[in-house]
């Protein structure tokens, strides 16, 4: 994994100097190298920051080029299937100078032109800059598990891994835009191709971008189809299978030691008992502990790392640990961010690399994949069914819905594993006006849902497009590579995934059981004593532990904050209902005033002092 930006201006030239400012912003995603390249007689920049993975020789370095210098590539991920492309091509008379995935995108760019990405099999976010035709060609892998955004303006156009890059761009001017703001409050994260910075954009999943002549075309090239031609539950779970053990030992491909992410769950089992069939060394495994029981999983790692004798290493957190993390958290994410999850995994990516580890295997996926969600039972059959676990609220919003109907099963679903709906956002926070409007928080909804597919699998494609790009695989990208480490996820690769989604959705979710084919078609790797209905999300009791430390200085630290102070909040109304919200959604509203002190008004100082006194106060 690295990090990488460019800039392409009709206007004066960029000085390389302020544009190594924008790939020195990137320097935590690739601590093992840097390089510019000035193209276009100074009109064109591209740059890069280097995590050394594959090929760990100066050939491997980038920005990189063709035998000609025709086409230039910055490049951040891992392409799984290079060795068997590097052969097509060497059959088609290309010749490569490295060992490295990198130049085969540049050979099959020569050979294919932008459909190359229909071949690629791994994790990726590239820009390709081709001389000849002084046009720019930019790509994000099917799932979205590496970012990439950019900025399209009249007389320039900048991309960059992560919006940081782009707001050190001469004469960006950090303005919020107040949608983005309110889908933030929604979801507890900026979805879709939104940024909350106004005029940037991601580029989604599955597409590509084309610039030439300054026109700029956006197209997808893939997009996960449900397509049930398989019905038989022996020929599916074969199938599954075959393609899980393959997705891992693809994975596996490295030039330095690789490690899996443990929690003990069906799901890191499963990676780690396959990676045990590839890999040449000891395989270190992770996990986290708490002392809270509801969160902590780490027995359970255990018991599977002593299974398999892994290398196993394990940490304990506390209040006072997650105080201490919390400012480079805040540092990590350049956009607001729901911060329960995401301060696990960063913890936990700071254990890995602290033991010299820079490539892992994780779960992440699976659920989405196989159906893992305590939530889809309530979708099963005609959701009159109390879900397990799921407590009152959710049943007390379907039977609102089945009786009413007053909004859609998409909406229903929101309502659930949402943070602020719509009224509480008016009422409880009182938006400025910009960001009110309910189609505002629901149009990522409405364009997600598919109505005519059975309500569970619905639930489960909204889940893969919305809630596991926009928080899962964020998440992930942002906690590992604020430590410069590479996060590897299986259970998305393509081929398992049109694997999976060709079998008919009933023996997926057979008897209604989580993940019912995996545990099938898996067992037989599995611990005698591990209890496979067992689930318990990665998470952490970080919400609860701030919530306490916050009872006596949240409400006054967002009174006297950024966000009531420029308007995004109205001041009245939260001291109103403060006291009213859920811990949950206090947290949502630190995480926010955090990030506008730190991102908008790169201000640091409050928030060192203010995680200070919340160690203290505990």
């Amino acid at each position: 994994m690295c990090g990488i930006a460019g800039i392409w201006t009709d206007a004066e030239p960029v000085e390389v100097d302020r544009f190594a400012v924008m790939i020195d912003s990137l320097a935590a995603r690739g601590p093992d190298g840097c390089g510019i390249r000035v193209l276009d007689r100074g009109h064109l920049l591209l740059g890069h920051r280097r995590l050394s993975i594959i090929d760990l020789s100066e050939a491997g370095s980038q920005p990189m080029t063709n035998e000609d210098g025709t086409i230039w590539l910055t490049f951040n991920g891992e392409i799984y299937n290079y060795r068997k492309l590097r052969g097509e091509l060497e059959r088609q008379g290309h010749c490569f100078r490295s060992q490295s995935d990198s130049e085969v995108i540049i050979h099959a760019y020569e050979e294919w032109g932008v459909d190359c990405v229909l071949r690629f099999r791994g994790i990726f976010a590239f820009g390709i800059y081709d001389t000849r035709q002084r046009a720019l060609f930019l790509a994000r892998d099917h799932v979205g598990v590496k970012p990439l955004y950019y900025l399209a303006q009249p007389s320039r156009f900048v991309f960059a891994s992560l919006a940081r890059a782009i707001l050190a761009a001469p004469g960006f001017h950090r303005k919020i835009d107040p949608v983005a703001f309110r889908l933030y409050l929604g979801y507890g994260n900026v979805p879709g191709n939104a940024c909350i910075f106004d005029g940037v954009r991601k580029l989604p999943p599955g597409h590509w971008l084309y610039l030439k002549d300054g026109k700029v075309e956006i197209r997808r090239y893939w997009q996960l189809a449900y397509n049930p031609v398989i019905k038989n539950q022996v020929e599916a779970e074969s199938l599954v299978r075959s393609k899980v053990e393959e997705a891992v030992r693809s994975q596996l491909v490295s030039d330095v030691p690789i490690g899996v992410l443990l929690s003990g769950g069906i799901d890191s089992t499963v990676i780690t008992a396959l990676s045990l069939q590839h890999v040449q060394n000891e395989l270190f495994t992770f996990n986290l502990g708490f002392d809270e029981e509801a969160s902590d999983e780490s027995q359970f790692a255990q018991l599977v790392a002593d299974h398999f004798q892994t290398n196993h290493r394990s940490r304990r957190l506390t209040y006072e640990s997650a105080c201490e993390t919390l400012a480079g958290l805040i540092d990590a994410v350049d956009e607001p961010f729901d911060l329960n999850g995401l301060f696990s995994y960063y913890s936990l990516a700071k254990l890995v690399r602290s033991h010299d580890v820079k490539v892992v295997l994780g779960g992440d996926g699976a659920d989405e994949v196989f159906g893992g969600y305590l939530w889809y039972e309530a979708f099963q059959g005609d959701l009159k069914r109390k879900p397990r676990s799921l407590g009152g609220r959710l049943l007390e919003i379907l039977t609102f819905g089945l009786a009413r109907k007053p909004i859609s099963a998409s909406h229903l679903f929101f309502r659930y594993n949402g943070f602020f709906n719509d009224r509480q956002q008016c009422d409880w926070l009182g938006l400025c006006p910009a960001a009110k409007g309910e189609d505002s928080v629901y149009r990522v909804l409405d364009t997600l849902w598919d109505a005519d597919k059975p309500a569970v699998l619905a639930a489960q494609f909204m889940d893969f497009n919305c809630f596991l790009v926009d928080h899962c695989l964020t998440k992930v990208d942002r906690a590992s590579m604020a430590h410069g480490l590479e996060v590897r996820v299986p259970f998305l690769d393509v081929d398992l995934l049109e694997a999976v989604f060709s079998i008919d959705h009933s023996l997926v979710f057979h008897e209604s059981r989580l993940k019912a084919i995996l545990k099938r078609t898996m067992a037989d790797f599995l611990p005698p004593a591990m209890d496979v209905e067992r689930k318990k999300g990665f998470s952490s009791p970080i919400t609860e532990w701030l919530a306490k430390g916050l009872s006596a200085g949240g409400k006054s630290y967002l009174l006297d904050g950024a966000l009531v102070g420029n308007g995004l909040i109205c001041g009245g109304c939260l001291s109103a209902n403060y006291e009213d919200l859920a811990a949950r959604m206090q947290m949502t509203l630190i995480s926010a005033e955090f990030w506008y002190r730190r991102w908008v008004l790169e201000e640091r100082a409050s928030i060192a002092q203010f995680t200070g006194e919340l160690s203290k106060g505990h």
